[in-house]
């Protein structure tokens, strides 16, 4: 098995930055004002059916376990699956980041080996649950989304 996908590896970086106007070069920039992602209280009712429909199929994990897994060197691919927009709160270590939207195409180039260990997660949860069945449905055999997304995350940093 492969060791945790690093930076040097990552072929997926929201940190690129648009060509710049040269004749714009020297003026202030405007700020743009990143939204808050919503509270999951904001999902409609037919997606979180959707969600707790796929959940009895798919593997869930604990911020605890990922926490333990990473202070332990289980060796685990961690993938952001948030929209670049929505990272501004912060990530996991150093994920591999692939938006929902783009997983399916992007994943066997990210992980290769359908059965290295995967952990997914989103926000809230419920995105890296459907993309946990959706990466099953491909083979990938050891794929855990993770419970409460990276609002879950955060609020186990808090003291």
């Amino acid at each position: 098995m492969n060791q945790p996908f690093s930076s040097r590896n990552q072929p997926f970086s929201t940190q690129s930055q648009p060509p710049q106007n040269p004749l714009q070069a020297n003026l202030p920039q405007p700020q743009q004002e990143v939204p808050d992602v919503p509270p999951p209280k904001t999902h409609g009712n037919r997606f979180l059916d959707l969600v707790e429909a796929v959940k009895p199929h798919i593997n869930e994990i604990t911020v605890e376990d990922l926490q333990q897994w990473i202070a332990d060197g289980k060796p685990v691919h961690v993938i952001d699956v948030r929209e670049p927009i929505e990272t501004h709160k912060g990530v996991i270590g150093d994920p591999i980041r692939i938006p929902r939207g783009v997983l399916e195409v992007q994943i066997e180039r990210a992980v290769p080996d359908v059965t290295e260990t995967i952990v997914l997660y989103c926000a809230g949860g419920n995105r890296s649950a459907l993309a946990a069945e959706s990466l099953g449905k491909m083979g990938y055999t050891s794929v855990y989304s993770m419970i409460g997304g990276f609002r879950a995350w955060a609020q186990s940093l808090q003291p």
